[in-house]
């Protein structure tokens, strides 16, 4: 829904909120909504009654006495004076309640040969015309009572909802916590299989979920680990048959032949070491820290420039990231060593967008056709057809650079460059879940 929160939070607070404002108002409404139910309920009968009878005894009283009697009669709310004098108005209000107790009161005073006009009922405001052409005049401090009492309830009401604001407040946060440590754990998991399990508290969904998270991270590093137990005894195996190859190796008569042998040997060798790293990820395993991305680029692009090879860097010279050093080195070696070999240069330089640092490794090369280039991330996969290490390599670079950036939560891009070649891009979030 547009304009609605898009968190739990802030939904359970907008519906909240809403519930108490319009609560509010209704409150308001019946506070604005003239006397209260005791007032029109109770007091309206002793109050005709009691006007009636004051009335009564006000007109059969001498005039000296009036005033005596009044003070006497006059009892908090109401107050009761003799006046000589007509009020300055002569109409009626227009309240409806006023209107019937000017009729009730007209109804029992009318006989007595007595008018009545009511002026006003909150403050009351009643007047009752005499047979001797003075006036009874009924006034009370209810409406300044009842300012008190309509602004104590307004005090009420606001301590009310604030009150239920916090506590609604703090049990939304309650109830998210967990929700946002799930999805910090999971982020965790992404980039670290070896990360602390999830705290397993709080209702009984929450504590179910959570158990079953640390029970899929149990089994995927129980499954990595029987995984790097199961290469590290076929490294073991592989290694102890070529090197009984390599021994027989050694006796072919003819040495063109035995040289050829020996060179297959030392690519299998190689071979089987590169894939046996790559499956072992060695990475997983390295501390994560601070470390300065520019000065490693600077240190790769310099060790390579100082054996001529065509390397440059343009950048910061110093962007503080959280990673795993010698992974990353391996991964930006491979990314650079592979601009150099397949596109005659490699141009690093840096870039920090939307909370990455971007890695940008330019080369002249001819590229890589569009519908190559996921393939190219697959281990083993070489657009150069020659087995030849010289120029096609294993295959592993672009597989293990990818990797190790999925690791530290980012990515590597292939895209063309405007002006020719091939760009490899690097992307690192500046901190990470670790």
């Amino acid at each position: 829904m547009r304009g609605f929160p898009d968190t739990i939070t802030g939904r359970l607070m907008a519906v909240l909120l809403f519930g108490l404002l319009a609560t509010a108002i209704a409150t308001a409404i019946v506070l604005a909504s003239g006397w209260s139910a005791d007032e029109r309920g109770e007091r309206y009968p002793q109050l005709i009654t009691r006007l009636v009878t004051l009335a009564q005894v006000i007109n059969g009283a001498p005039p000296v006495t009036r005033d005596s009697l009044l003070l006497a009669a006059s009892q908090s709310p109401y107050e009761y004076r003799w006046m000589a004098t007509p009020p300055s108005a002569a109409s009626n209000t227009e309240s409806r309640f006023a209107q019937h107790l000017h009729k009730d009161l007209s109804r029992q005073l009318d006989r007595l040969g007595m008018t009545v006009l009511v002026r006003d009922l909150r403050p009351l405001d009643v007047w009752i015309g005499l047979q001797d052409d003075t006036w009874l005049h009924a006034l009370s401090t209810t409406e300044a009572h009842s300012v008190g009492r309509e602004l104590r309830w307004l005090l009420a009401l606001l301590v009310f909802i604030g009150g239920v604001v916090v506590l609604a407040l703090w049990a939304a946060r309650r109830v998210t916590r967990p929700l946002t440590q799930f999805t910090a754990a999971a982020e965790r998991l992404g980039t670290d299989v070896n990360a602390p399990p999830l705290e397993e508290r709080g209702p009984r969904e929450l504590r179910r979920t959570a158990h079953a998270f640390n029970v899929m991270q149990t089994r995927i590093r129980r499954y990595l680990s029987d995984r790097t137990l199961m290469l590290a005894a076929m490294s073991h195996d592989l290694r102890t048959a070529l090197t009984r190859l390599r021994l027989r190796a050694e006796h072919i008569a003819d040495e063109q032949q035995r040289t050829k042998a020996l060179a297959d040997l030392d690519e299998m060798q190689t071979m089987v070491e590169s894939a046996l790293a790559y499956a072992r990820d060695e990475s997983e395993h390295e501390t994560t820290t601070k470390l300065d991305l520019a000065a490693l680029l600077q240190s790769l692009c310099a060790d390579l420039a100082d054996t001529r090879q065509p390397v440059s860097y343009h950048g910061p010279d110093h962007l503080v990231i959280r990673g795993r050093p010698s992974a990353l080195r391996r991964a930006l070696a491979n990314l650079i060593d592979n601009a150099v070999r397949y596109g005659n240069e490699a141009a690093v330089s840096i870039e920090v967008r939307d909370g990455h640092a971007l890695v940008h490794i330019d080369d002249r090369g001819p590229g890589i056709p569009a519908e190559l280039r996921e393939r190219v991330f697959a281990p083993f996969f070489r657009l150069e057809s020659s087995r030849s290490r010289e120029t096609g390599g294993v295959g592993l670079g672009l597989s293990i650079a990818r990797g190790i950036a999925h690791h530290h939560g980012g990515d590597v891009d292939l895209v063309d460059r405007s002006d020719g070649g091939m760009r490899v891009s690097l992307r690192l979030p500046l901190t990470t879940a670790n």
